[in-house]
Formats: C-alpha cells, sequence, structure tokens
C-alpha cells in the first residue's frame, strides 16, 4: 500500500529506481532484495518466486516449525532413505507440535485450498507462539493433563500460556 516514494525511503534508493523495478526495465541487487525482504517481513524465496511461503521463517514458533515439516515431508529432493530398510525417524513429544502437525499434512493431502484457509486462518494463532521446552510435556506435570483435553485452538492457546508460566516458574526456581 506504499507510495513509490515511501517505498524508495525505506530501501535507501530513490522513486525513480522504485519505478524502473515495478515496470521490469531494472532488476533489484541481492542487496534490494534482502532490503524488501527486511523492510517488508516477506521471505527472499518468495520474493524470487521459489516459494509459496510469504513469511520468512521465523524460528522456535509453534507455526514455523509446522510449515517447516510439512515443507520437508512434500520436499522432492529431501530423501530420507539410506538404504534397503534404513529410514530415519522423528519422534514428537510435544503434543501441540504433533497436533498442529497432524491436522496441517491432513488438510494439504486433501485439499490445498483448505489447507491454505487453516494455515492463514488457525495456524497463524501461533505465529508468535514460542515452541515450549519438551521438560513440560512430562505425564507428571499439569500442563501435559491438561494437553488431553484440548480439542479447539483456544484450548491450545490456553494450554500454551500455562506451559510458558510453568517454564517460567522453572527458570525463576530450577529446584
Amino acid at each position: 500500500s506504499d507510495n513509490q516514494e515511501t517505498v524508495a525511503q525505506k530501501l535507501c534508493t530513490t522513486q525513480g529506481n522504485i519505478s524502473k523495478l515495478l515496470t521490469g526495465k531494472q532488476m533489484p541487487t541481492m542487496d534490494l532484495v534482502y532490503l524488501i525482504a527486511k523492510n517488508y517481513k516477506v521471505s527472499v524465496d518468495w520474493l524470487l518466486g521459489l516459494s509459496e511461503r510469504k513469511q520468512p521463517i521465523q524460528l522456535g514458533t509453534y507455526a514455523s516449525a509446522v510449515e517447516d515439516l510439512i515443507e520437508l515431508s512434500y520436499c522432492e529432493t529431501l530423501h530420507l532413505e539410506e538404504g534397503p530398510g534404513c529410514t530415519y525417524k522423528a519422534r514428537l513429544d510435544d503434543p501441540l507440535l504433533f497436533t498442529l502437525l497432524e491436522t496441517g499434512k491432513n488438510l494439504r493431502r486433501t485439499d490445498w485450498n483448505s489447507y491454505k484457509q487453516w494455515r492463514d486462518e488457525r495456524l497463524a494463532l501461533f505465529a508468535d507462539k514460542e515452541l515450549i521446552e519438551n521438560i513440560i510435556w512430562r505425564e507428571d506435570n499439569y500442563v501435559y493433563n491438561e494437553s488431553c483435553l484440548a480439542a479447539t485452538e483456544q484450548d491450545w492457546l490456553d494450554i500454551h500460556e500455562a506451559a510458558m508460566k510453568v517454564t517460567a516458574e522453572m527458570l525463576r526456581d530450577p529446584y
């Protein structure tokens, strides 16, 4: 929604250069691509047309972890088999991550539009929610027991908030 002059100011260039970029008369430098991605909070891969994922990776959040794991599971160049009968396995001890991942994988496998809508509306609720320490998901922990009751995104958001409080308490008093 920015005009060319505002874009030029944000990118430390001139309005004329922005005009040339928009009309295709000039190609952006890598520095400019970086500045666009940084200022407008989009991924460089998306700007270059290499990915449909517009948002940059935010390591350590539930939304980014789910999107990365789903993307990996559909990556055609990634082959995890090493030889006959030898595959790599991963175990998820985090019930929130597991639930979100399963929902996303099932939607993407069955209907791309439903997956995109879920990702943009529901998974987006977890874009700023940090991954929770594994110790919080122990069976003897209140948070773990509450997670068995979670059915909706709001339930999971409430559990996430409780887990973050438990984590903060553990950091204050580790014994």
